[in-house]
């Protein structure tokens, strides 16, 4: 079980640094709103939850 959770916490992760790295590379695409708005949409709606729940899971998976 334990091994099940920290290879979620892996995907999770990974998953918030893909997100991070888009977030990143929109920004350097201009200063547009539209483009101001999906980069807010991708850090509070894709990256920040899942690293929150890659870090849960991974602490999890030390204690199963």
């Amino acid at each position: 079980m334990g091994i099940v959770l920290t290879v979620l916490a892996v995907v999770f992760l990974l998953v918030g640094v893909a997100a991070a790295g888009m977030a990143a590379r929109l920004s350097s695409a201009g200063d547009a709103p539209a483009v101001a708005e999906r980069q807010r949409r991708l850090r509070f709606r894709l990256a920040t939850p899942a690293f929150l729940l890659g870090v849960v899971l991974f602490v999890a998976s030390r204690f199963v």
